[in-house]
């Protein structure tokens, strides 16, 4: 996971409103992207495969997007949401990649209080 700790160079993105940060690195058979996206929280993910999930205690909504990528979406609040996306090689399980993901972002995220 050094590629999200800062090894790979961040390329800032604006993804409709979404604010991503996106990564790959040279001998990595996958992308990974970390955003937020401010007006939408979990409760709107209506797309076929979607699951419920927890990271950590956060509730998140876990979408398989193709059989090689994943977007995970965490809570952050009533009206947005973190988004981590695994965009992979075909031959992985880019679902179980941004889970891995999501346990190294979610502790980041600002804890909700009352």
């Amino acid at each position: 996971m050094g590629l999200v700790a800062g090894a790979g160079r961040c390329a800032e993105l604006l993804v409709g409103v979404a604010r991503m940060c996106a990564y790959s690195a040279s001998g990595v058979r996958h992308s990974v992207g970390v955003g937020i996206r401010d007006g939408r929280n979990i409760g709107v993910v209506t797309e076929p495969g979607a699951r419920t999930a927890e990271v950590n205690g956060r509730k998140a909504v876990s979408v398989p997007t193709t059989p090689w990528s994943c977007l995970l979406m965490l809570a952050l609040g009533e009206t947005a949401r973190v988004e981590v996306i695994v965009i992979g090689d075909g031959n992985e399980n880019a679902c179980e990649t941004a889970r891995k993901l999501g346990d190294v972002v979610e502790p980041r995220l600002p804890k909700r209080v009352g």
